[in-house]
């Protein structure tokens, strides 16, 4: 059967330790409240001891974070100090995945923790085949918070979204896809939403 992998993840893109809110021994700390896959896949709202390993797999290519379970939130630190980007060079970040049929899907999620220094941020990934992507989440850059969304197509990465919001709005992200179109919003209270990316894209997966 064809697959998608679907991947809940924070990470920090910058090489000294993370700051602020962020800080955990040095490291970033995200909290996923809940995810919901009416369409694919299997909704979980954290509450267990440790995370279930029928529904999810946890990824660390660079062997330096952790995820734990904490009052029904999945929480992620990523080390400080080292590169855990995703970009061009592929998926370096640790992350939560689950997968997901190759079929239309909804995804939705609420993040604690909102990104608040440079090069932070957390969201939603989509992986297809070895090393491409498509990212949806809240980002932090020199212009502030943003909502943000890109695809990583046979190396290549394209913007597909990128504009500022305030802090009060990064809590819920949701990504529809319907069959090529991909569609992006987000919420400050998870009732009323607000559109953010709307694109095109073919998927291959192998």
């Amino acid at each position: 059967m064809k697959r998608l992998r679907q991947v809940i993840r924070s990470l920090p893109r910058k090489r000294e330790p993370s700051k602020g809110r962020y800080r955990r021994r040095n490291n970033l700390r995200m909290e996923v409240l809940e995810t919901r896959l009416p369409l694919a896949g299997t909704s979980d709202s954290f509450n267990g001891v440790t995370l279930d390993p029928q529904l999810w797999a946890f990824v660390d290519p660079q062997a330096d974070s952790a995820v734990v379970l904490n009052g029904g939130a999945a929480e992620i630190d990523v080390a400080g100090g080292t590169s855990h980007d995703l970009w061009a060079a592929g998926a370096e970040s640790p992350r939560i995945m689950q997968d997901v049929d190759d079929s239309d899907f909804v995804s939705e999620i609420k993040l604690d923790s909102v990104p608040s220094q440079t090069a932070q941020f957390n969201g939603l990934l989509i992986e297809t085949v070895a090393g491409d992507f498509l990212r949806f989440d809240f980002t932090h850059n020199s212009g502030g918070l943003r909502v943000f969304a890109a695809t990583l197509d046979a190396g290549q990465p394209t913007v597909r979204y990128n504009e500022g919001i305030s802090s009060a709005e990064a809590s819920y992200l949701r990504v529809e896809r319907t069959g090529d179109l991909w569609t992006q919003r987000y919420s400050a209270d998870g009732q009323t939403w607000n559109q953010a990316a709307a694109f095109t894209l073919s998927v291959v997966v192998d």
